[in-house]
C-alpha cells in the first residue's frame, strides 16, 4: 500500500495537476481520484468499500 504523508503534498498535487491537463480523460480520472481520496480521508477504514 502506498502511503503518502505531508511532506510529499506539493509533489502529489503537481503531479495530479500535469495528469489532469493532458486530456478530458484524464481530468476525469483526476477528479475521480481525488473524490476517492476525500473520502478516504474522512475516515480511512472506508478504502475497502471505496473502491
Amino acid at each position: 500500500m502506498l502511503s503518502l504523508d505531508a511532506r510529499h503534498k506539493t509533489f502529489v498535487l503537481e503531479c495530479f495537476k500535469i495528469f489532469g491537463i493532458l486530456s478530458k480523460n484524464h481530468h476525469y480520472d483526476v477528479l475521480q481520484i481525488l473524490h476517492l481520496i476525500k473520502r478516504v480521508g474522512k475516515n480511512p477504514l472506508n478504502l475497502s468499500r471505496a473502491l
